[in-house]
């Protein structure tokens, strides 16, 4: 038998291989009060996993129906992120809404594919069906944040191409902070011997004469060595960071883009 739960974000809850979950929910503060349904499939991962659903919406204001929700599974013995499912899981919005971008982990929003059918095909890890209300549903291996809303629609095209025009500036590793549309941007420019690296990044921050390290970003670069993390909280003046990988220290120049 499925588990079967209603929720309201953010929510957490357990997922067991074993059997299908099944979650229908409202973002919370959400005013258009659409409702959506998360069903993951027995066998999309190997072990037990905590399964962390959240929303970035307000709602303030809102009245049009829009999703937005990041599925995160992490494994239940050894808290590993896991990325990408054995099986897909299917995002159903019941609302009328519009086209929906994903955000990958390091790369910029992307426009959901739409898909003939409910089925992903060769490589694909997501895709969308629309309906003829309006609705639709998302089909993913890859585990991201999944979205309508207007605030990320409305943004500039993404900013986060070579900032290097050189290549003795190129084969520098620079963390670039951008705050643009009343978001906050690390853009990750590194070394592209760096490619293909897990790379960590800690927030060092000293309060009351005491410094403490908090990750708040972990990424796998792209293939020219880059990489961009959203921090979950505001950065502040005085901030520094700490990369790694591998647990070893990546030096590096900090720059901020006006």
């Amino acid at each position: 038998m499925p588990d079967t739960v209603t929720a309201v974000l953010p929510y957490r809850t357990t997922y067991f291989p074993d059997r299908d979950l099944v979650i229908t929910f409202q973002a919370s503060g959400n005013a258009s009060g659409m409702i959506s349904t998360l069903f993951i499939p027995a066998g999309a991962t190997k072990f037990p996993a905590t399964l962390d659903l959240s929303s970035a919406i307000s709602g303030d204001g809102v009245g049009e129906a829009m999703l937005d929700v990041e599925v995160r599974l992490r494994d239940l013995i050894n808290g590993q992120e896991i990325s990408t499912l054995l099986k897909p899981l299917e995002l159903r919005a019941w609302g009328k809404v519009g086209t929906p971008l994903v955000f990958e982990s390091g790369k910029c929003p992307q426009t959901v594919p739409s898909l003939q059918g409910v089925t992903l095909r060769g490589s694909a890890k997501f895709g969308f069906t629309r309906y003829s209300d309006g609705s639709l549903t998302i089909i993913a291996k890859q585990l991201s944040r999944f979205t309508t809303s207007p605030e990320v629609i409305a943004q500039p095209s993404c900013p986060f191409a070579r900032t290097a025009v050189n290549s003795a500036l190129r084969e520098q590793n620079r963390v670039l902070f951008m705050f643009q549309e009343k978001m906050q941007y690390l853009l990750l420019d590194f070394k592209s011997s760096l490619a293909g690296k897990k790379i960590e990044v800690q927030l060092r921050r000293k309060t009351e004469g005491v410094v403490s390290l908090t990750t708040i970003g972990l990424v796998t670069l792209d293939e020219s060595g880059d990489g961009v993390i959203i921090p979950d909280s505001s950065l502040k003046l005085g901030d520094s960071f700490r990369v790694t990988s591998s647990n070893r220290l990546i030096p590096f120049r900090t720059l901020n883009i006006k």
